[in-house]
């Protein structure tokens, strides 16, 4: 008998400009949501220990919010990191890159948990004005516009299935009710300031 032999492994995909900029806002759109929560709680903290009040919800929110933009931040960095896919040659460089400041981000998520809340609420983000120049010229050379917010808010996104909106609430095959999912707007103490918290949106 002749053994078999065994399969080739698959080629890498060479990715186009169009599927490029696709993939990379696809693995970095949720990081930039992660960074909005990161963000909000950061300030929401911020206006608690400036009041001198109860901070515990704050400390719990930022908590969880460091949480998942450290998961997100590894998440898209393997996604850009991925050996089946060839980025075009004018943004492999970049792309790379960003992904090693997402790997970086994430590690200090994870740093920034561990600070005391007064340390967490004021803490500068390290390489933020070098991320942000990479990504933008990642962004550039994929097609995309400059603006990270722009970039993801224009980001083809899946057509949700069709539900069946008949029949009693509850059954099978019946749309349940929205939820209200509208994010809780930022509070302020009476004389406060708000003031946007830097974050490294790749």
């Amino acid at each position: 008998m002749t053994a078999c032999a065994p399969e080739p492994e698959p080629e890498p995909v060479q990715l186009s400009i169009t599927e490029a900029g696709g993939a990379y806002l696809d693995a970095v759109c949720p990081v930039n949501d992660a960074w909005d929560e990161r963000d909000l709680a950061v300030e929401q903290l911020r206006l608690a220990l400036d009041a001198g009040g109860e901070s515990t919800a704050a400390e719990e929110m930022l908590a969880e919010a460091l949480d998942d933009l450290g998961a997100a931040s590894v998440r898209a960095a393997r996604a850009l990191e991925d050996t089946d896919q060839v980025w075009p040659a004018g943004a492999a460089q970049l792309v790379t890159q960003v992904a090693e400041s997402l790997r970086a981000d994430g590690a200090e998520a994870a740093r920034v948990m561990k600070l005391a809340p007064e340390k967490a609420a004021t803490l500068s983000w390290p390489g933020v004005a070098e991320s942000a120049e990479t990504a933008t010229a990642a962004r550039a050379a994929l097609g995309l516009p400059a603006d990270s917010a722009a970039a993801c808010a224009e980001r083809p996104r899946p057509e949700p299935p069709a539900a069946d909106v008949t029949g009693t609430p509850g059954e099978p095959g019946t749309q349940a009710p929205p939820k209200d999912t509208e994010k809780p707007a930022v509070t302020t103490s009476p004389g406060a300031t708000t003031k946007p918290v830097e974050g490294a949106k790749p």
